[in-house]
């Protein structure tokens, strides 16, 4: 592999990686909203049932983007893991 290509995929990891913190840095999230001071809940994930809801249908776009996001790794890994090995 030559070192160009070495040096833009670092390159593009590095844009995506901090493109992906700024996302998180910049967006509210809601936890003060789904905190309960019960120790013992009296209906159990009704709760956090609906808090998930919510927060997956408010930001569906931030959900979209994790998903792209954790697809594209996984489609990564398997080319790397299934490539062949050059002998010199």
């Amino acid at each position: 592999m030559s070192r160009t290509y070495t040096v833009a995929g670092f390159a593009l990891g590095a844009l995506l990686f901090f493109s992906f913190l700024m996302i998180v840095v910049n967006e509210p999230f809601p936890v003060h909203s789904f905190r309960h001071s019960e120790l013992v809940p009296i209906r159990p994930l009704h709760e956090i049932g609906m808090g998930v809801s919510v927060f997956l249908w408010e930001y569906r776009g931030f959900d979209l983007l994790i998903q792209a996001l954790l697809m594209f790794t996984t489609a990564m890994c398997c080319l790397a893991m299934l490539r062949e090995e050059r002998n010199k």
